[in-house]
Formats: structure tokens, sequence, C-alpha cells
């Protein structure tokens, strides 16, 4: 009923990642004040909506994310910080390309753009993918993915591990590939919330 409303689609693969109190990005949040937050595609157009409920299900606001040359974006996930602003993480597609790349940006408690944050590469080699993202305890953004350096990985699937941090400013505070120490297995965050 809510996504009805709304007139959002949440794909199967993102409905058990239902609000959290880990700061793990989720499609769906049970806000600080009882409201709900929710973050998906229109339908029958390719951008992201974000759309605030209150406490009744009333709908206090709603983002349409669209960018410059039409390019396709799909809503991912979302986290709410202490202050009552929201992380929002999309996914962009630039045809013809074979995956996303990953825009991040940050709502204030009314629905405006505070920053956003594209990271690097348009679908093809290079282009990192997000896995997971996480808000840390100093409101950066800490994401673990992987990336295909180069065509001929991606086309062989031999995907290396990258990750990122984004400061509280918007600002990229790292993005590295094969950073020392992360490992491809579970972790216990990875088991809870699995992809």
């Amino acid at each position: 009923e809510f996504c009805d409303r709304a007139r959002i689609t949440v794909y199967p693969y993102h409905e058990r990642f239902t609000g959290n109190s880990e700061g793990i990005f989720a499609p769906f949040l049970r806000t600080r004040d009882g409201g709900l937050l929710a973050v998906g595609t229109a339908e029958g157009d390719s951008h992201a909506v974000v759309t605030r409920l209150d406490r009744t299900g009333r709908v206090v606001w709603q983002k349409s994310l669209k960018r410059e040359g039409r390019p396709a974006i799909e809503g991912a996930s979302a986290a709410e910080i202490a202050d009552g602003s929201f992380y929002i993480n999309t996914q962009v597609y630039f045809h013809p390309s074979t995956m996303a790349q990953i825009w991040i940006l940050k709502l204030d408690s009314n629905g405006n753009t505070v920053w956003d944050v594209g990271f690097r590469g348009f679908g093809n080699d290079n282009n990192p993918v997000a896995d997971r993202l996480q808000i840390t305890p100093d409101n950066t953004i800490r994401i673990k993915g992987h990336i295909y350096p180069t065509m001929h990985d991606m086309r062989s699937e031999k995907s290396h591990l990258w990750a990122a941090e984004i400061g509280e400013d918007g600002k990229v505070l790292s993005d590295v590939t094969d950073p020392p120490g992360m490992t491809d297995g579970e972790d216990e965050i990875d088991a809870r919330y699995p992809w």
C-alpha cells in the first residue's frame, strides 16, 4: 500500500533491507520521529524517487532525482543521520554501459539537496560497484564494494575489492582498489545483511 501511494517501485532483492539501527543503508527507513522514508525508482520513468512520510502515512515531501543527459537512475537505499537529514544512494546507468555509476546525495530534513557526489566511471571499466554502505560514528559514509579495473577483467568476471569513504561535507576521503586488510569473505555485518 505504501509503495502504491508513493508510486515507488522497490525491487524484490531490496525487500530484506528495511531500516535498521546500525547505519546500514536500506530502501525503507523508520525515521527518528516515527515517520518513514523510502527510496525507489519511479514507475514508467527512469529516475530515482525519495518519499518522506509522517507517522500517519501522509506524504511530507517527495523528491525526484534526475541528472542532465537523461541517464537511467535507480533509487537504491538511504540512511538517516542524527540531525534528521538523509544520505541517499542511487545507481546511474549511462547507456550503453554494463554497470552503474554510484551517485550519493545528502538531503536535508525537507528534501533539499545539500551535496551530491558521483564516483568515477560511466558503467564500464574502472567503475566501482557498492555492495554495502554504512554510516560511521563520525557521520561519514563507508562503502564496501568491488571494481573491474579493465574491460578484460569485467568480461572474465575478475573483480577486485574496493572501498571508499565520503565525509559529512560530501568530499571523498578515500577511494581505494584492493585496500589493505579488506577480505572478500563475509564479516559480521555481511552475515546479517546479505546482498
